[in-house]
């Protein structure tokens, strides 16, 4: 007789291709026509193909060959157009903007526009959610436009936001208290309670309450609701820092203002807001008179925030953005599922124990700080670097796609292999012993469990980074980043280890 232990085999390592490499070859059509050529991805039901004299072509997927759409198969990757700096059209006021009212099937009202669909739980009437729903629509238009080139796709037909009358609901299914809004991606929505929203219930109903309403964190969280379908290729730090960078853009006159000027002048007057309520300058009844010599001596000075370390930030797993600690996590099985960032509340927000970080007056919290850091980062490949910044985001995130394909094909091969498991066990002659082993006759040979993809966790998140830091090690890279953005933005910037 041999004993099997399903729990004593050893983790193996698989190899895995550069995701990031050109794909040169040959391509045949239906009708026989070859040529050579460069695979760049999908758009639509399209392929697009670089040829040899650089120009770019778009073919459809149907019209070639059984073993180029096996190819596709395999090696599916979204194409996505060069991109150097927002275009013109990101900051063109809204096509058009309609909205429609109806009562639910249940309890409560939909309000809909042309991509989301509105679900409060009580009527408040068309005129005051119509702001909310303008600023998601120009969000919406703004992402169209968006470096990284991809725009999530509803689970229905449209992008679902729920508004709820009483605060203490929105907390109980948020799974938060210190938030103004959330994207939940399991359920793949947002929710907000109305008194967030700048609405407070009357004795004739719901009505605005005249304070201005701060649209970043909505802007944030939609911004998690239309890169959904790639926040589980992207490391905390690079989601939050990039949802920052968004909602940071000003918007003037219903149009985010994209041009570089502003987006670089909203950086600066974010640090310069931050001094004015750190030493309680500002409140709402008052709003202090200040110059550009006020400004200028503040940013020149070491009362600036510290932020943290550029190279420590890229390197950082998502345990230790979360809770400061190294990665504790055992290497995911599939017994777990598909891992994702978070659970119940914001998709990429893990929680841990903050309250063992102890901030100084007129300093930034430990998260605002990794908040803050992140988001320079994400403006130093996008405003600075530009395109070039871009193409590295793009090889990063495509790396990280390419791991988590080997990862969800493991867990493919893994549940096969627990069936087969299973069906073993109650062959005649198996019997069950302690601690997971079982007793079989010689001639039965037992299944054997597929090799894990990876030992470490975190390089489902981290496995593209050097794609980023091409060719660079993340010190020096961190470092000419750190004297980039004190040059670019004019601010006496230091950076730390946490």
């Amino acid at each position: 007789m041999l004993f099997f232990s399903f729990m004593s085999l050893p983790p193996l390592r698989a190899q895995q291709a550069d995701a990031s490499a050109p794909i040169v070859r040959e391509w045949t059509s239906l009708d026989g026509r070859k040529i050579t050529a460069e695979y760049l991805g999908h758009k639509d039901a399209d392929i697009a193909l670089k040829l040899k004299d650089g120009k770019i072509a778009f073919v459809p997927a149907i019209k070639l060959s059984t073993q180029d759409n096996i190819f596709l198969k395999e090696k599916h990757r979204i194409y996505m157009q060069p991109w150097a700096t927002w275009p013109e059209k990101s900051r063109q006021a809204l096509r058009t903007f309609e909205m429609k009212q109806e009562m639910s099937e249940g309890a409560g009202v939909n309000y809909t526009t042309e991509h989301f669909r509105f679900h409060c739980d009580v009527k408040v009437g068309n005129a005051l959610v119509k702001d909310l729903a303008k600023l998601f629509e120009l969000t919406y238009q703004l992402h169209e436009n968006s470096p990284l080139g991809i725009l999530a796709e509803p689970n229905d037909t449209y992008f679902a936001a729920r508004l709820m009358a009483k605060t203490e609901d929105y907390r109980k299914e948020a799974g938060t208290s210190g938030s103004s809004c959330v994207y939940l991606s399991k359920e793949k929505v947002f929710l907000a309670p109305l008194e967030s929203l700048g609405l407070q219930l009357g004795n004739s109903g719901w009505k605005k309450n005249h304070s201005d309403v701060d649209h970043t964190p909505i802007v944030h969280e939609v911004s998690h609701m239309l890169t959904h379908d790639i926040l589980i290729n992207m490391p905390l730090w690079l989601s939050q820092g990039y949802a920052e960078y968004i909602c940071r853009i000003p918007i003037k006159n219903d149009t985010f203002q994209t041009d570089k000027k502003s987006t670089r002048e909203a950086i600066r007057e974010m640090f310069f807001d931050f001094h004015l309520k750190a030493t309680n300058r500002r409140s709402s009844a008052t709003t202090p008179k200040v110059t550009n010599s006020d400004k200028k001596a503040y940013y020149e000075s070491d009362s600036v925030p510290f932020l943290v370390k550029v190279e420590q930030v890229l390197k950082m797993t998502d345990e230790e953005w979360a809770t400061g600690n190294p990665p504790s996590i055992p290497v995911p099985t599939p017994t777990t599922a598909r891992p994702r960032p978070g659970g119940k509340g914001e998709v990429i927000s893990i929680g841990g124990n903050r309250r063992t970080f102890i901030t100084a007056p007129g300093q930034f919290p430990r998260l605002a700080r990794l908040y803050r850091s992140a988001h320079l980062i994400i403006y130093y490949f996008l405003e600075i670097e530009g395109e070039r910044g871009v193409a590295k985001i793009r090889k990063f995130l495509e790396k990280n796609r390419a791991k988590m394909k080997i990862y969800e094909k493991y867990c493919e091969d893994f549940k096969q292999y627990q069936s087969e498991w299973a069906a073993f066990t109650k062959l005649p002659g198996v019997t069950s012993l302690d601690n997971g082993r079982i007793e079989y006759p010689s001639h039965l040979i037992p299944p054997t469990p597929p090799s894990q993809p990876f030992n470490d966790p975190s390089e489902l998140k981290l496995t593209g980074l050097n794609e980023l830091l091409d060719g660079e090690s993340p010190e020096a890279l961190g470092e000419k980043i750190e004297q980039a953005l004190v040059k670019e933005l004019g601010i006496n910037f230091q950076f730390k280890e946490l």
